[in-house]
């Protein structure tokens, strides 16, 4: 099963550190649900913050699968590198 997540505020630092195959890990705090699933790939559809190198990014993911909710520390865009 192939998936797209649209409209993350995603670090250049952390970008640099994903390649196809990482795991991606998708959260929703208000129904406490949880997939996971492999990078497939990361396409840029725009910038919001220049001076700290903070592109949007639409992230294409396969392999989804719902497991048990678990949070995860996230930085203020809600995006994490575990």
């Amino acid at each position: 099963m192939l998936g797209v997540g649209g409209g993350f505020a995603i670090p250049q630092k952390l970008v640099a550190q994903l390649s196809p195959g990482c795991g991606v890990v998708i959260l929703n705090k208000d129904s406490e649900k949880r997939a996971e699933g492999s990078l497939v790939k990361l396409v840029q559809t725009g910038t919001i913050d220049i001076d700290n190198d903070v592109g949007i990014y639409d992230v294409h993911f396969e392999n989804i699968k719902m497991v048990p909710y678990k949070t995860e520390r996230l930085d203020k865009n809600g995006v994490a590198l575990i």
